[in-house]
């Protein structure tokens, strides 16, 4: 299995990040005929993951929620 292609785009607002990343999820959509999921975009948050047509990273990643660590945070922050 090949390893997948990552990407990083960043820029100030107004510089075009969303709409190369429509041009590059395009593509590989065209590439990849009937493979619905060959691309996922990821964003910080919820606005930019919209924008984009994709996900937070939190939601993409769904990393587990420990109940003890939630615990130990709000002690330490209460």
């Amino acid at each position: 299995m090949p390893s997948p292609f990552l990407m990083f785009i960043t820029g100030g607002a107004g510089t075009g990040k969303s709409h190369v990343l429509s041009v590059i999820k395009e593509h590989l959509q065209r590439a990849h005929i009937g493979a619905e999921n060959a691309c996922i975009s990821v964003a910080p948050t919820g606005v930019a993951a919209f924008n984009i047509g994709g996900l937070t990273i939190h939601r993409a990643l769904n990393p587990p929620c420990r109940a003890w660590k939630l615990h130990y945070l709000y002690k330490a922050w209460s």
